[in-house]
């Protein structure tokens, strides 16, 4: 779910209780319905690789069409104040871990406070710096249009968004997956992700 909320910046409900029926992985797109949406519209989220391959590997529930559920059965309403607390404490323990890589003193290392919704505030953030513009920004992030642009601009940035996302999925692999120093970052733009390359961190000595 962090993954899913750190690659497509939606909103954390709008992943929590996401059904499978919004997805359409043959037309790599994810349309969120109006029910669910904040603006009461449906919102197009361009699918990247790197989203259709985790999707790949969520299980599958009869008895639900949610992506993320209980047993089967019952939607998971997001993450709690238990689980972000277990995560903090082992992103702690990565950081610590690289920092003793670097020589600090892993004592001294300490993971700065953040809540769930950096994480789609920090996409919205890095977007402009990726040549994004930012009215293509805010429509990555669902911000709805304004005053008169919101009865006369119809166009929803379906090819925009997807470049928007694909950069940003680029600039995540660049941070979780860096190349070694005799390997030319411009390597990792035509590199096609694979499975599990946010899952990096957890592969650290004590991570």
């Amino acid at each position: 779910m962090l993954q899913m909320l750190m690659l497509t910046g939606q909103r954390h409900s709008d992943v929590s209780c996401a059904p499978w029926s919004e997805f359409n992985v043959g037309k790599r797109e994810w349309i969120i319905a109006p029910g669910r949406f904040k603006s009461n519209t449906h919102h197009l989220v361009p699918l990247t690789d790197t989203v259709i391959a985790l999707l790949e590997r969520l299980p599958r529930f009869e008895r639900s069409d949610f992506l993320f559920a209980i047993g089967g059965r019952k939607v998971h309403r997001g993450i709690d104040g238990r689980v972000k607390d277990r995560l903090d404490v082992r992103m702690e323990r990565t950081l610590r871990a690289l920092g003793r890589r670097r020589g600090e003193d892993p004592s001294r290392v300490k993971l700065q406070p953040f809540v769930v919704h950096d994480l789609r505030r920090s996409l919205r953030t890095y977007l402009p710096k990726l040549k994004v513009q930012s009215e293509i920004a805010e429509a990555v992030i669902g911000h709805g249009k304004r005053g008169i642009e919101r009865h006369y601009n119809l166009y929803e940035y379906a090819d925009e968004k997807r470049d928007a996302l694909e950069k940003w999925a680029t600039r995540l692999r660049e941070i979780t997956t860096p190349s070694p120093p005799n390997v030319r970052p411009a390597a990792l733009v035509t590199a096609r992700p694979t499975y599990g390359v946010l899952n990096a961190p957890a592969s650290f000595p004590g991570g």
